[in-house]
């Protein structure tokens, strides 16, 4: 009886506690509050200072510690709970929040390590590392549901050149983009290119800024099927773009350093939910994205041997439209984590990742509003059955998106290389088109060179027998009037008589 009487004497307080805290975090930050002289149309979230929506971009992991690197910025407070919009899908399964153990036992260090690129597979290799990040301006969002993606090095025979950062038209809904990033792998800096997904990977904790600070992606979040931006780090205009929140990200470190391990590279692992988003099902860059690092290629002025670091062309001029009939990777459901269970984010104080929530006295009744917990070692074996058969499907769901990623990465290597084929093509028969071109021309001018030489011939033949002609006509004359002459003859005298 005394367990009943103090449970029901515990709710109401813990209710009325509830709402006191609630009354005094809507306080806390009234410049954020929606007024009243605002559009009703235009949406607007307020975030509170512990608790930034856009860490359900990232995969929950609980009860595990991390101490992640002092160059990747994150939020002061320990990630709280996923939204439930981002995390749930309309079918599927619900899965149990993956923790510290079951990922370092899935992706062990002797198998998925900077060597081996954590398990994705690199898309070129440069002998040095890429330049420096420069500094830009971001242009205005142009509308809902485009996502930065920013702007990177890539690498060619002739170099590294800047591929310009650009708004993106999301290729499905619950689309988030993981930038590609350069780490040096065994003596050499390889390249991993970027991909959408339902998480954000891990990007080698390289600081890209407007939101992607090297870990996760706090530039907004997808709220049912509206991304909804934060417009603290973006570029936001609000009659143009409804969806938006306030949220200051704090940047612990702040550098242009663009590739991670080397020298003087950005030292950071991948925390233990990249890992498990590195793994999940991908979709790769569009045709549109890939269209236009190929006409930044093709821009001399581009390469950093040209313009010493500092690109002209930074930001993309006009947004990106998505690929039609993108076909998107199942939603993935992981059940809620409370916030003191989470995993701590990067760059957060040893001492407060560590922290664990108040461990629940053997026989005390579970709390108002938590679940009961289970007394140690009162797990029985259908229960560790049951867990382990998850585990085993899980880890058999993580091999297949492996290897269904490897062979998209594959697929698109292969298109590249049928598309760089028949531009090759392409060209050869352009060129060949030309050389008959040049040929036809070099004997339409031999033939009016034979045709005027001929004229030229003609004429003068004509002029040598008119020649002959006058030669002829002035003969001939003379050859008649010599016959008609008669010689002249002398007048007979008369007979002279003479007289006999």
């Amino acid at each position: 009886m005394n367990i009943f009487w103090k449970t029901i004497f515990l709710v109401p307080l813990t209710v009325a506690l509830a709402m006191c805290t609630a009354g005094c975090k809507s306080s806390q930050n009234p410049d954020n509050a929606n007024t009243s002289n605002s559009s009703p149309d235009q949406q607007t979230a307020d975030a509170s200072s512990t608790e930034d929506p856009a860490n359900a971009n990232v995969v929950p992991v609980s009860n595990t510690t991390t101490s992640g690197p002092a160059s990747a910025p994150a939020p002061s407070q320990a990630a709280p709970a996923a939204a439930p919009t981002a995390m749930t899908a309309s079918a599927g399964d619900t899965y149990q929040a993956p923790t510290a153990s079951s990922v370092a036992s899935t992706y062990p260090d002797s198998e998925y390590n900077a060597d081996t690129g954590y398990g994705q597979e690199a898309e070129t290799y440069a002998p040095q590392p890429p330049p420096e990040l420069p500094t830009y301006q971001q242009p205005p969002c142009p509308g809902d549901g485009y996502i930065w993606t920013p702007g990177f090095w890539n690498y060619a025979s002739a170099g590294y050149y800047w591929v310009p950062g650009a708004w993106v038209n999301a290729p499905y809904q619950g689309a988030l983009w993981t930038p590609s990033y350069w780490g040096y792998r065994s003596g050499r800096y390889a390249y991993y290119p970027g991909y959408w997904g339902r998480h954000v990977g891990y990007y080698g904790g390289v600081n890209y800024g407007f939101g992607y600070v090297g870990f996760g992606y706090q530039g907004g979040y997808w709220n049912g099927n509206n991304f909804t931006y934060n417009r603290t780090v973006n570029n936001i205009n609000t009659t143009v773009v409804r969806n938006v929140y306030s949220y200051n990200v704090r940047n612990v470190t702040v550098n242009r350093v663009s590739y991670n391990g080397g020298p003087g590279g950005v030292a950071y692992r991948p925390h233990p939910s990249e890992l498990v988003a590195i793994h999940e099902r991908h979709t790769p860059p569009m045709t549109t994205q890939v269209q236009m690092v190929r006409e930044a290629q093709g821009n001399r002025n581009n390469f950093a041997t040209v313009n010493r670091g500092r690109p002209e062309m930074v930001v993309a001029s006009r947004p990106v439209e998505a690929d039609k009939h993108v076909a998107p990777p199942p939603a993935v459901r992981y059940a809620p984590v409370r916030p003191e269970q989470r995993v701590a984010a990067p760059a957060q104080r040893p001492a407060e990742a560590q922290q664990r929530p108040e461990a629940q006295r053997p026989g005390e009744p579970a709390r108002p509003g938590e679940p009961a917990q289970a007394r140690p070692g009162a797990q029985n074996p259908q229960q560790r059955a049951e867990q382990q058969r998850q585990e085993q499907q899980q880890k058999t769901e993580q091999m297949q998106q492996q290897q269904q990623q490897r062979v998209n990465q594959q697929k698109q290597v292969q298109q590249q290389k049928a598309e760089q084929g028949r531009q090759e093509q392409q060209q050869k028969t352009e060129q060949m088109h030309q050389q008959q071109q040049r040929a036809d021309q070099q004997k339409q001018v031999q033939q009016q060179h034979a045709e005027q030489q001929k004229q030229v011939q003609q004429q003068r033949t004509e002029q040598q027998h008119q020649q002959q002609q006058k030669q002829v006509q002035q003969q001939h004359p003379q050859q008649e009037r010599q016959p008609q002459e008669k010689p002249k003859q002398e007048p007979q005298r008369p007979e002279e008589k003479h007289p006999q």
